[in-house]
């Protein structure tokens, strides 16, 4: 049987609002933690229907047939990149540019969601590690 395990910050994302009211500095941060939380809640959902990780995520699990998007993503960019490796919990690269294989990576294997971040130049580096965990 797969357990799943969910952090203390996943936790409160997915029982509570408040993560999603706290970010103030960044444009499209609040956005991208709430439509993140709603991929994750449809992982789980499955997950508990099913007894497996979904193989895939279909728009038609959320309202208006819709996937939530994500606010930074580059038009030339998919979406999702769904690996399926079962230690690997988080992507290579959390950075969001033209190159990256999608805006969100979701390994099925153990149903680990991460949201890539924009890489912001004007950002120090220390920042943007902090940004990384805070929106993962």
């Amino acid at each position: 049987m797969l357990k799943i395990v969910l952090s203390s910050a996943m936790m409160a994302a997915l029982s509570t609002a408040a993560l999603l009211n706290t970010s103030t500095q960044y444009d499209g941060d609040q956005r991208l933690i709430q439509n993140r939380v709603m991929l994750q809640q449809a992982i789980i959902s499955r997950f508990a229907e099913t007894g497996a990780m979904p193989a895939k995520i279909e728009s038609a699990w959320f309202p208006n047939q819709q996937m939530p998007i994500h606010p930074d993503c580059p038009a030339t960019v998919p979406l999702l990149e769904i690996v399926n490796e079962p230690n690997q919990e988080d992507p290579e690269n959390f950075l969001l540019d033209e190159s990256s294989a999608g805006a969100y990576w979701y390994n099925m294997a153990n149903g680990m969601l991460r949201a890539r971040v924009c890489d912001d130049p004007d950002l120090p580096a220390a920042d943007r590690y902090l940004l990384i965990n805070y929106m993962n």
